[in-house]
């Protein structure tokens, strides 16, 4: 799940009905400084949120807009190796893929 601050803002909004949308960008705010969850950045999008803080790429569907992890050990070696090449600190690692998701594939959304 990659929601963006209004997303959560409408969801949270169930349970209840006085939070304000400034109110969940603050506290996504403290949460991305304390380094529990990660800004995701999407060119042309509103900024989304996501909770996996481990070495993965984000596939980007180009026609639905949805978000999926990719895990695997593949991208923790990628960081080393960056991290061994520029023999200092690596703050965040952002890979974005770029494609059509199965399920856009079979509707015939390209």
């Amino acid at each position: 799940m990659h929601p963006t601050a209004a997303e959560l803002h409408a969801k949270l909004r169930t349970g209840q009905p006085s939070l304000s949308l400034a109110t969940v960008y603050k506290n996504l705010a403290t949460l991305a400084r304390m380094g529990m969850v990660v800004q995701v950045n999407v060119p042309g999008d509103d900024k989304r949120f996501e909770a996996n803080r481990h070495p993965h790429a984000n596939f980007l569907c180009t026609s639905c807009r949805e978000i999926t992890d990719i895990d695997g050990p593949q991208f923790e070696e990628f960081e080393d190796r960056v991290r061994a090449t520029i023999k200092g600190e690596i703050d965040q690692v952002q890979i974005l893929i770029r494609g059509t998701c199965a399920r856009c594939r079979r509707r015939g959304r390209n």
